[in-house]
């Protein structure tokens, strides 16, 4: 889901104002999320990027779906 300040500047807007908000909330959350900490472990560091980066991908296409 996303951030509530990014559903309060959605709140009203053309479809275009409302996809940029979201999916600026989705970028961020996304680029956050992938900001992980190196463990060591190659592989599980790369899933941990991974996870909220593929996370994001549908967060953003769900906004296109919505105001596209």
């Amino acid at each position: 889901t996303l951030c509530a300040a990014a559903a309060a500047a959605t709140a009203s807007g053309s479809d275009a104002e409302k996809f940029m908000a979201e999916n600026d909330a989705a970028m961020t959350k996304m680029m956050d999320g992938m900001a992980v900490k190196s463990s060591g472990d190659i592989d599980a560091d790369f899933a941990a990027m991974m996870i909220p980066h593929h996370q994001g991908a549908i967060d953003m296409a769900m906004s296109e779906l919505r105001h596209g």
